[in-house]
């Protein structure tokens, strides 16, 4: 009885396992059947991918997906909204910094030339240039002009060497960073080597300006106009102008000079009448009409 109650247990157990996989691959079947008959996919949606996404999602969650997408709050819609606040906030940002840079755009150009030139007597603050030293007159700038005078009368009592020597000192006295050039004139304007723009104080420039000065020979008459109204077409405008004459008569200098350096930021005029005190007038007139200094150095003789 026993026994049989036994064979009979193990023979239902038996046929449990065969029962399982037959449910199992019917199962199966149903999927693959539902799977096959489904609905033609649209053109330009992705095959194989589209199946496999779908036989994850059920019916309803397929359904919500395009009200997903479009929530009107989602928080990937609201930060979108938020954008045009920020870029307004940016923009009054932007704006302010350019209003702070316009109210400073005049101590900002005192850096480019143009009467950057400080006074050590009056403790002025400098434009970031370097000093020199012109027939004793010191000044401090980054671009200096040199007007020199080598007309005839300049070959008398030694002046043209004495010019030379100076002009040669200050010059060298340039620190590296600010930049030259000169005019020296008789009845014309006779440019630094021929040249047409500034030329910075490097070792190389000073050599080749010594040899320029060293051949300047003395000549002809007295008319700085012309090197005046060239200076004064130079981009930067020069911070200093060194002026020196031998000339007796400047007359109507002062108001052409002061014609060409009518801008608000002046540049700044240094003259020195060399051996001639006949132009004291109007060189002190040109001097103090642009700020600069006045000096008259004596020669012997003279």
């Amino acid at each position: 009885m026993i026994r049989s109650e036994r064979h009979g247990f193990v023979h239902s157990e038996n046929y449990v396992g065969p029962l399982v996989s037959l449910f199992l691959h019917a199962l199966f079947i149903l999927i693959a059947a539902v799977l096959v008959i489904r609905p033609p996919i649209r053109a330009g949606n992705p095959g194989e991918g589209t199946v496999a996404e779908l036989a994850s999602l059920s019916t309803e969650n397929i359904a919500d997906l395009p009200e997903m997408g479009f929530e009107s709050a989602d928080p990937m819609i609201e930060s979108a909204d938020a954008l045009p606040d920020v870029s307004a906030e940016m923009l009054e940002a932007d704006t302010s910094i350019s209003e702070i840079s316009l109210s400073d755009a005049g101590p900002v150009e005192t850096l480019g030339g143009a009467g950057r030139d400080v006074d050590p007597a009056d403790g002025a603050l400098g434009g970031g240039g370097g000093g020199t030293s012109f027939f004793g007159v010191s000044s401090r700038g980054r671009y200096f002009m040199y007007i020199v005078d080598v007309s005839g009368s300049m070959g008398a009592q030694n002046r043209l060497s004495i010019l030379k020597d100076n002009l040669q000192s200050s010059i060298n006295a340039l620190p590296e960073h600010t930049s030259f050039f000169i005019f020296a004139y008789n009845d014309k304007a006779i440019p630094t080597i021929g040249a047409t723009q500034w030329k910075q104080a490097t070792g190389e420039n000073k050599m080749r300006v010594t040899r320029w000065i060293k051949n300047l020979s003395s000549g002809g008459g007295t008319d700085p106009t012309s090197a005046f109204d060239r200076t004064f077409q130079f981009h930067p405008l020069p911070d200093v102008i060194y002026f020196m004459t031998d000339a007796e008569d400047l007359q109507g200098m002062p108001e052409f000079v002061a014609d060409l350096n009518n801008r608000s930021r002046k540049s700044k005029i240094h003259c020195i009448a060399f051996g001639d005190s006949g132009s004291e007038e109007s060189m002190r007139q040109i001097a103090k009409q642009s700020g600069g200094k006045y000096r008259y150095v004596p020669v012997q003789g003279g």
